[in-house]
């Protein structure tokens, strides 16, 4: 999947939580009432726990016409109890938002990493298993 840096809610190595925040970045759509412009498929925010989290983490988007004040959820992910390394949470981005969008990292974290980012390309689907070999000799 092809990952741009402007849409980027954290660092590449993720943002460390040790209690609520928001992200470190916040995204700029560039105009009041944005539209994707992307025929294809549906944007998603992606995020990865890069490092266990201690504690409920709940992942919300916000949006707000304001640069830094004014932020409300748009979108929200379930609460997960202490989700380890590995762990990925889709949140589709919604057809109508705001000009700017922050990810908050809710609930009770005291310790972990997140990263996250918006994309078009994600893949969801489950793993297969190897098929057995057709020689049984």
């Amino acid at each position: 999947m092809i990952v741009d840096y402007l849409m980027m809610f954290t660092k590449d190595e993720g943002q460390n939580l040790t209690a609520a925040a928001e992200s470190d970045f916040r995204l700029d759509f560039g105009q009041p009432k944005p539209t994707t412009g992307y025929a294809y498929g549906d944007l998603v925010a992606v995020f990865t726990v890069k490092a266990d989290v201690t504690g409920n983490l709940t992942i919300s988007l916000q949006d707000s016409d304001k640069e830094t004040t004014g932020f409300a959820d748009v979108a929200t992910a379930v609460t997960l109890a202490a989700p380890k390394a590995g762990t990925q949470v889709v949140i589709p981005i919604p057809y109508h938002h705001k000009r700017y969008m922050v990810a908050k990292f809710g609930g009770t974290p005291t310790a972990g990493t997140v990263h996250g980012f918006i994309t078009s390309g994600f893949q969801d689907n489950p793993g297969f298993e190897q098929a057995p070999s057709i020689k049984t000799a």
